[in-house]
């Protein structure tokens, strides 16, 4: 049984440690680890005959040319949005980052965002990622003007939710979050995107 692959340690970034895999950057170790991966598993790789004159042909080389053709929004799908997550912590991690006392985001409330994000069905439109001022992540799906439904995340495994889906019609709740999405917000996602879900 061949060995399981991990990712560099600054992607494994989990509340006792590293054990959970976020995506901030993705600098050249990460490159490294599909390099690994290619190499351990033998992904398909288009093969060319070289001419006599070529000079050897360096694997590392041609990986490195196979991974600038993957698009890496393809092969990870909630890469983008992790990235916008992770550059949303960065900004909003010292105190006062709005200039009006605002809380910072913990690295709890980040981590817990990431496994929301991870879990969210992919038939579900991308939320807007927003910095709330007691230090939570709101997740914000905005409809239209009488539609809207938002997440709030603290990382306390509670999340509190609040959706509007025309006057007089409102939901207001909380739910433990420990990995799975919770039926409510499922339930609420599915309403206000009923049309093209």
């Amino acid at each position: 049984m061949q060995e399981a692959l991990t990712l560099p340690t600054q992607y494994l970034l989990g509340s006792e440690g590293p054990t959970e895999m976020c995506w901030p950057d993705i600098p050249n170790s990460f490159k490294d680890y599909i390099v690994q991966a290619v190499q351990r598993y033998r992904f398909p790789v288009e093969e060319t005959i070289p001419s006599q004159d070529a000079p050897p042909s360096n694997t590392s080389s041609s990986l490195e040319g196979l991974i600038s053709q993957f698009d890496i929004n393809e092969v990870f799908p909630d890469y983008k949005m992790q990235t916008l997550l992770y550059e949303l912590y960065n900004e909003c991690i010292e105190a006062n980052w709005d200039s009006y006392g605002a809380e910072p985001i913990s690295h709890t409330a980040y981590y817990e965002a990431g496994k929301f994000l991870r879990v969210l069905p992919s038939a579900f439109p991308k939320p807007d990622i927003l910095p709330e001022p007691d230090g939570s992540i709101g997740l914000d799906w905005y409809k239209d003007e009488e539609s809207s439904f938002t997440v709030s995340i603290t990382g306390n495994t509670i999340i509190s939710y609040a959706g509007f889906f025309g006057q007089g019609n409102e939901t207001f709740g909380s739910e433990r979050f420990v990995g799975s999405l919770p039926k409510a917000v499922f339930y609420n996602l599915r309403r206000l995107f009923s049309e093209t879900v």
